[in-house]
């Protein structure tokens, strides 16, 4: 099976991955920071920031979710050798 990507899916990883550039995985103590961060290089505005470590991907029915989450499965393994998650659909 060949999938087409959508740009608006190939947006969510790049912006996960930019996110994610910093960050500290075994210590896992910088993520705020990171996300001040991306927020301030983004024109997304800021939004309340969790003190929760875990990552939400929010779009709607029929968009795509299952299909840009195991391409950031992906690239989070290939880019920063991650290879454990817990993914709720």
């Amino acid at each position: 099976m060949i999938f087409e990507k959508q740009e608006y899916q190939v947006k969510c990883i790049d912006n996960i991955i930019t996110l994610l550039k910093n960050f500290d995985f075994k210590r896992q103590d910088n993520l705020k920071e990171c996300l001040k961060e991306f927020y301030k290089s983004t024109f997304l505005p800021m939004q309340n920031i969790s003190d929760k470590l875990n990552l939400d991907i929010l779009m709607e029915t029929g968009t795509g979710k299952t299909f840009t989450y195991l391409n950031l499965i992906f690239e989070l393994h290939k880019i920063y050798k991650q290879n454990k998650f817990i993914i709720f659909v």
